[in-house]
Formats: structure tokens, sequence, C-alpha cells
């Protein structure tokens, strides 16, 4: 199971939006009468947001009439394990660069649990070796970025070929 991160640990992260005026005068004026700064203003909003059955982020739970939020769901403190959980529960939603990370973790059997080593259609979030991910994270993730550099194919091919291998 992902591991859990201390609130200490975590960090906010800074975003800069272009916004209509009348939006950003709508925003002045919650500010104003919640007494609350812009950020926990538009905090609060995009959390609503995220809630909201049209447009927002709940997605139907397969074989029910029932539907669940997919940031609850796949949320997680360390990269590797907010990618594993989408890959598990709403793949089509990976980024091309989280797909290929995450085609190379199904193929490399080190990642899974040593009685699933032989059956991929058994691998799950039981069966994951979560801190093993965590630890070779960076590796895959530039491998994979690094393979889109015009020019740098050959060389990017032959040091993923060298980390499956070693791996």
């Amino acid at each position: 199971m992902p591991r859990r991160v201390a609130p200490s640990d975590r960090k906010s992260v800074g975003i800069a939006v272009r916004l209509h005026p009348k939006t950003m005068f709508g925003i002045e004026l919650m500010r104003r009468l919640h007494k609350e700064s812009v950020a926990e203003v538009v905090t609060r909003a995009l959390e609503d947001a995220f809630w909201n059955d049209s447009g927002g982020l709940r997605i139907p739970i397969p074989g029910t009439d029932m539907s669940e939020n997919l940031l609850e769901a796949v949320w997680a403190e360390r990269p590797s394990d907010r990618v594993a959980n989408l890959a598990f529960c709403h793949r089509q939603a990976l980024t091309r660069t989280e797909e290929e990370i995450w085609k190379e973790v199904e193929k490399a059997k080190k990642y899974w649990s040593t009685d699933q080593k032989d059956a991929p259609s058994s691998r799950s979030k039981e069966t994951l070796q979560w801190d093993v991910l965590a630890e070779d994270w960076e590796k895959l993730r530039d491998a994979a970025i690094a393979d889109r550099v015009p020019g740098n194919q050959r060389q990017n091919t032959r040091q993923l070929r060298e980390f499956r291998e070693k791996n």
C-alpha cells in the first residue's frame, strides 16, 4: 500500500493563471465577504468543483450505480504512488509519459510480489511493491521523458535497454 506521509512533509504549490477581469473581481468580492485570502477562495472553489457531479472528478464505479471521486481514489504524496493508483483505477487518465512508465512497470517483475511475478493478470495494488517503484521512480520518469527528445532517441533507447537489463 502507498506509504502515508506526515502533514509536515506536505508542500503547497504556486500557480499563475490569467483570468478575465470580471472573474478576478468576483474572487476579490468573495475574499472580502468571507474574510479569506485569494488563495483560500480559489482553493475552496476548486475543491468544490472537484466534487461537482457534472464536470467534476466523479467517476462511475464499474458494476455499480455508484461513483467515486477520482482525486480521492488516486491521491498519494509520492508521484509514483499517484501514477500507480491512477493506472489501477482510471488508466485512460494517464499522460503519454505516465503510460510509457506504467508499461515498463508492468513488464518488470521486480515491481511485483514474489509469488505473483509470473502472473501478470493477478497484478494489483496488493501485489505492487510500492517502495521499490518509488526508489526507481526518477530513473523511470527520466528515461520516459528523455526518449522524446529529438536526437537523443538512440542514446535514450540504449539507456532504457540498460535499465531494463539491470532490473
